[in-house]
């Protein structure tokens, strides 16, 4: 792929995150959506590869051997071995000690860890997620990456404050060897 073909097909996966997202998931942004609208039709990455077919000559077979398009597939497997969602689970450690007043020694260390995921389910129970992202929002116009969660005024002040759901997966205490 040229530099232009490469600027007019990420042009066009932007469109279709402005569009689509946020994403759940890898899968989210891959594969159609259960709906009427256009959507359905299509993933992202897909729509967004026809898009960029049809408005640059990239789709008239003469760089790409006998197929003459690129295809999702072609993308992915370039991709997979490194391609992962954005990290939803999170490792936390943690560090104690008592310390004896009068002498200054520590009496006793421990330390834990435990595994928090988020979750895609808001903090208070009566907001729905479909309701949370401010259509009025524009990611472009956040280079700061401010949760669109927060900027919606029908939320309650629990989901504003707090955003998404963390829920604690494991929790365990370490040893000294551990560390």
């Amino acid at each position: 792929m040229s530099d232009q073909e490469i600027d007019s097909l990420a042009d066009a996966i932007v469109e279709q995150v402005k569009i689509r997202g946020p994403f759940l998931s890898v899968g989210d942004f891959v594969n159609r959506r259960l709906a009427k609208d256009d959507t359905g039709k299509s993933g992202a990455l897909e729509s967004a590869i026809e898009k960029a077919l049809t408005t640059s000559d990239y789709g008239s077979g003469n760089q790409r051997g006998i197929t003459g398009k690129i295809r999702q597939s072609d993308i992915l497997t370039g991709l997979g071995n490194v391609l992962v969602a954005r990290s939803d689970t999170f490792v936390i450690r943690a560090y104690g000690e008592s310390v004896d007043p009068k002498t200054g020694r520590v009496r006793a260390k421990s330390w834990c860890e435990a595994v928090v995921q988020r979750q895609p389910d808001l903090f208070n129970d009566d907001d729905k997620l479909s309701d949370a992202v401010n259509p009025e929002y524009d990611s472009a116009k956040d280079p700061a990456g401010v949760d669109p969660f927060i900027l919606n005024s029908d939320l309650s002040q629990e989901s504003k404050k707090y955003g998404r759901r963390f829920n604690i997966v494991s929790f365990r205490w370490l040893n000294n060897d551990e560390i």
